[in-house]
């Protein structure tokens, strides 16, 4: 199949679309290949790369193709002597962050293995007064109403029994 001008509605693309920008795509069907041909006629078509490969088929439909360089977040690593002691820098850290302005969704904490954290990373979010979300989410245990309702379901389970 081939589409033609009528078939693409030519005439009133470039009035629904001003610009067209296909980001982070590293290949098209080529079913869609076309389409893109015909688009590129009528209107400003760009595939954007994200830093990855172009396709060596999209020289010949007349759409530029534009490389943009990867984002570079800033990453910072601390070694510390324990799991508590890596903790409290990593709390430090993120209120210092905090405290310059910068967003709360902009600041992450990781590890491969969490669980080794847990304990010391909610003890101190607690003393720093600091909500601290767990991507894990939180044992239920870890709050008072979760220790509360334990210890009913422990009564209602067993019963009150006495060691005469």
């Amino acid at each position: 199949m081939t589409w033609s001008r009528r078939r693409c509605r030519g005439s009133v693309t470039p009035s629904r679309f001003s610009k067209i920008a296909i980001h982070g795509r590293t290949e098209m069907s080529p079913v869609w290949r076309p389409l893109l041909t015909a688009l590129a006629i009528e209107t400003e078509v760009t595939w954007v790369a994200d830093a990855r490969r172009v396709p060596p088929w999209l020289s010949s439909t007349g759409v530029p193709a534009v490389t943009k360089a990867a984002e570079q977040p800033a990453v910072r690593s601390i070694s510390c002597a324990s799991p508590r002691h890596e903790i409290l820098a990593a709390v430090r850290w993120a209120r210092r962050l905090l405290a310059q302005g910068v967003g709360a969704h902009q600041i992450a904490i990781a590890t491969a293995s969490p669980a080794n954290w847990d304990d010391h990373m909610l003890a101190l979010s607690e003393t720093a007064n600091i909500p601290i979300h767990f991507v894990h989410g939180r044992a239920a245990l870890d709050s008072p109403d979760g220790q509360l309702a334990a210890a009913l379901a422990e009564i209602l389970l067993r019963a009150f029994r006495s060691r005469a």
